[in-house]
């Protein structure tokens, strides 16, 4: 039997329709988030009309959990004798291959939360693959340090996704795994690995300035539930200020993200300033400010990039962005001039999503020594 297509005329129905569905939708999830994407969308995407999407699925939230099932399903970590190197290398090919890291980041939270508890478990299971592979390496090396450095291997490889660098798919693969390889290599000193961490939650004293608790209040709602899932009530509520004056500081939402995000920017940028101003060594300074990444974010939720539909801000996001990673990626040529620039950004770019990973996985946070060890781990990759 045909169907008809989105041009409107009308063509046998292709075996693999199902599959060209969830790969499409993907794409589109992770290129605009799930809130910016229609069943028309996708059903133009595929070159259908949208009344043969809905034969194949029911709403958009079901087309969600298809896809995330689809992506994640077949994931499993190999049993038995296998080489970490072998293990890196098959999981670097899968992580070119498809953006698993932000699909669970960003758009697993408008699962179901059975849906969510499962891929939770799914990734958990890898993590201790690694676990089980670097311990066998290396007897003497603490369980707490084995399940740092394991998130640390899969926060490479979920990389990807985050962030785009134009290299060949080998090249970048090349890359995971010089990366991974060099976490797992990583020394992290003797002891039990356990104890007090940084002070994840403690939100501490709130300040006077009403104006101050929204934007901290805004910065942790968006960064914990999303943008779209926050109102502006809901900040108001969680910063104690309510009725006329919350609206006597922010018209709407987009306005406080646009502060929060400025906000947020701003002191990235005065924390690089300090650390470039006490060396006059690259690697030195590219050490202080990974250093100084890793404590602001560590105590405190980081505000990714959202995909908000709110054009003007993202486009001031992505800018935003761009000039620091910039900074960054300044510092590591000079430190290592053999890189060129696009060697270079890409190293970036996989160090930071190693930070902005294993700072979101909460319980790694009571490992002593945390935040020292997690630039290690940035440093590891920068260097690789």
């Amino acid at each position: 039997m045909g169907e008809q297509s989105a041009e409107g005329g009308v063509r046998r129905r292709p075996k693999d329709r199902k599959q060209q569905i969830l790969a499409h939708a993907r794409d589109l999830f992770v290129e605009l988030g799930y809130h910016n994407v229609t069943m028309g969308t996708i059903a133009s995407r595929v070159g259908i009309a949208p009344s043969a999407l809905y034969r194949h699925f029911a709403n958009k939230a079901v087309l969600l959990e298809a896809v995330i099932e689809d992506s994640f399903g077949d994931i499993a970590f190999p049993e038995g004798d296998v080489s970490l190197e072998l293990v890196l290398v098959d999981a670097s090919a899968l992580a070119v291959a498809r953006p698993l890291g932000v699909l669970w980041s960003r758009e697993a939270r408008h699962l179901p939360e059975e849906s969510q508890a499962a891929l939770r478990d799914t990734l958990r299971q890898s993590a201790q693959g690694y676990v089980r592979l670097l311990q066998r390496d290396r007897p003497d090396l603490p369980a707490a340090h084995a399940e740092l450095l394991a998130w640390g291997i899969q926060s490479v490889m979920a990389s990807p996704s985050y962030r785009t660098v134009r290299i060949s798919g080998s090249d970048h693969a090349d890359a995971l795994i010089r990366a991974g390889r060099a976490i797992a290599a990583l020394p992290l000193g003797s002891g039990s690995g356990t104890g007090e961490g940084p002070a994840v939650g403690k939100t501490g004293l709130s300040p006077v300035s009403r104006r101050e608790r929204l934007l901290l209040a805004a910065n942790r709602l968006f960064a914990e539930r999303g943008y779209h899932e926050t109102s502006l009530d809901d900040i108001g509520a969680k910063a104690d200020v309510t009725g006329p004056n919350l609206y006597g500081y922010f018209d709407n939402k987009a306005a406080v993200l646009k502060a929060v995000l400025e906000r947020g920017t701003h002191s990235l940028w005065l924390d690089l300033e300090e650390a470039l101003s006490k060396t006059e060594d690259p690697h030195e300074a590219l050490v202080a400010v990974a250093n100084a990444y890793v404590s602001r974010f560590a105590a405190r939720p980081r505000l990714g990039r959202q995909l908000t539909g709110e054009p003007e801000i993202e486009q001031l996001a992505a800018g935003y962005q761009r000039e620091y990673v910039a900074e960054w990626v300044a510092l590591l040529q000079a430190a290592r001039p053999e890189l060129d620039r696009k060697t270079a950004r890409l190293l970036v770019h996989i160090a930071m999503a190693v930070a902005d990973d294993v700072i979101a996985t909460r319980h790694l946070h009571t490992v002593a020594g945390f935040s020292a060890y997690l630039t290690a781990m940035i440093m590891a990759v920068l260097e690789s």
